[in-house]
């Protein structure tokens, strides 16, 4: 019976820590920083440095705190609810190509930080 209390007490606490790094929008979406993504090993995509991510019928969402809404997945892009990430989506600052094994080579403009933690949290928020 103690080993119960423990993985409860445990699961409890992991939750709770959860809940602290996420918290909850106002509406319901999960309030998310930069701090917070950074702090967890995320890449933070977004030069804002908090707002919410929220989820409606599979479209995940960021709401800054100004209110603009901004797609995140291909759900929400098709959607035409919300705009394009572009005005708040960070560059990497490294130029497709720029690597050692790559050189000089196929220098492109710089790619912009990957969605992909911010998409896997609001798939969350979708219970997928």
């Amino acid at each position: 019976m103690q080993i119960k209390r423990v993985t409860v007490g445990a699961s409890v606490a992991v939750l709770a820590a959860l809940a602290t790094a996420c918290g909850e929008g106002g509406d319901g979406g999960a309030s998310v920083t930069r701090a917070a993504f950074e702090d967890d090993g995320l890449d933070w995509p977004f030069s804002v440095e908090e707002g919410s991510l929220h989820c409606d019928d599979g479209a995940v969402f960021f709401r800054a705190r100004s209110g603009e809404q901004y797609a995140v997945n291909e759900a929400a892009v098709e959607s035409d609810s919300y705009a394009a990430p572009d005005p708040i989506w960070l560059d990497t600052g490294q130029a497709e190509g720029d690597s050692e094994e790559d050189g000089d080579e196929g220098m492109a403009l710089s790619p912009k930080v990957p969605l992909d933690d911010m998409i896997e949290l609001g798939e969350e928020e979708c219970g997928e």
